[in-house]
């Protein structure tokens, strides 16, 4: 019974990590926009770009040094991370923070880093509880990245790209260690419903019809074939050329390469998609 409950646990966090990973380089504006509350903190009334806001970060350590129990510690580790984010949030509505929302989005990162190390601590009983609620902060966040995302160009866009990725990293290992399968099921849901409907814009190439082909495309609007072209770092995406560019993780699997399965990005139906030569 072990063995199987571990197999429907990792079929269940498979299907998750796979909704997930799959539609991350897609980024439109959100219909559901998160708001602090729904992260369990206040809007931020000090952003990075005060001259008090070191003082702000002051009474975060003070707050860690009198947390003497891991649980408080993971806590108040979450909490400041989801207050980073929303003062990147803040940050993004003005061009001229570009420097300063990549500094908040170092710090943002190493809070998360943080957070897995205060969890490391937690007795079994406490690590399985909190992780369940950070599980759904997090997919939360994602979508708070997904927002930040849609109001960003450039060097800051990348970055952004590059940060929503980190966390789907982490995202993952905090998901393995959740046992409970009807949680894995609950954040499933979640992802698939519309309460947290997380960029469902971007389409797998079923590989039964393209013979194990493994990449993937937009279905983005075209007319000719010189309105598709190859995107991500192994030109496995086929989009829009008026599309932005799609940052997808950098591995090489045979799968990807389209010239051994005969096949090229182009229009189709007036959608770009990988079609037989």
């Amino acid at each position: 019974m072990k063995k199987e409950k571990r197999i429907i646990i990792f079929l269940g966090l498979g299907l998750i990590i796979y909704s997930l990973l799959f539609t991350l380089p897609v980024l439109a504006q959100s219909e559901t926009e998160i708001q602090p509350e729904e992260l369990e903190i206040k809007a931020p009334q000090v952003l990075p770009t005060s001259g008090v806001y070191p003082v702000k970060e002051f009474f975060r350590k003070i707050r860690l040094f009198f947390a003497f129990s891991p649980v408080k510690r993971a806590e108040l580790r979450l909490k400041f991370a989801n207050e980073k984010l929303m003062e990147v949030k803040e940050l993004a509505k003005d061009e001229k923070n570009k420097e300063i929302i990549e500094k908040t989005l170092v710090s943002y990162q190493d809070e998360l880093e943080k957070l897995k190390n205060e969890t490391e601590k937690l007795a079994e009983q406490e690590k399985e509880k909190f992780l369940e609620r950070y599980a759904n902060q997090a997919i939360k966040q994602q979508m708070v990245l997904e927002n930040i995302a849609s109001q960003v160009k450039g060097e800051v866009y990348e970055k952004i790209l590059a940060n929503r990725e980190k966390h789907l990293e982490r995202f993952k290992e905090v998901m393995e260690k959740i046992e409970n399968k009807e949680i894995i099921k609950e954040l499933e849901s979640k992802i698939k419903s519309k309460e947290i409907e997380i960029m469902p814009s971007i389409r797998i190439s079923p590989r039964k019809e393209l013979g194990g082909f493994c990449g993937w495309s937009t279905k983005a609007s075209c007319k000719t074939d010189d309105d598709c072209l190859k995107g991500g770092c192994s030109n496995q995406v086929c989009q829009g050329k008026n599309e932005k560019g799609i940052i997808t993780t950098c591995e090489w699997k045979e799968c990807y390469n389209a010239d051994a399965y005969g096949l090229k990005c182009g229009c189709f139906k007036n959608q770009c998609q990988w079609i037989k030569k």
